[in-house]
């Protein structure tokens, strides 16, 4: 599978994002505010624009956040 950085390229290519990646941006180090959600996989988006992410779902007063690429610098990068 290659490396972390590797995997990382490969999630950006086949990910569609309307925003352009913005909440990574600059070159993928600033991750918006997300938590994950101890083991259960989920991450909070913690953004106070974060409503309108098209790869986000809505839940009660917050929103997961579903994007591929988020989650691998969350989970396997730390960022």
């Amino acid at each position: 599978m290659g490396t972390s950085e590797e995997r990382l390229d490969e999630i950006i290519a086949r990910t569609n994002c309307p925003r352009g990646f913005k909440c990574c941006r600059p070159e993928l180090e600033n991750l918006s505010k997300v938590q994950l959600l101890g083991r259960t996989g989920l991450i909070d988006c913690l953004e106070e624009n974060g409503n309108g992410c098209p790869l986000g779902v809505s839940f009660g007063f917050g929103q997961f956040c579903t994007c591929l690429v988020c989650a691998h610098l969350l989970r396997h990068l730390g960022r």
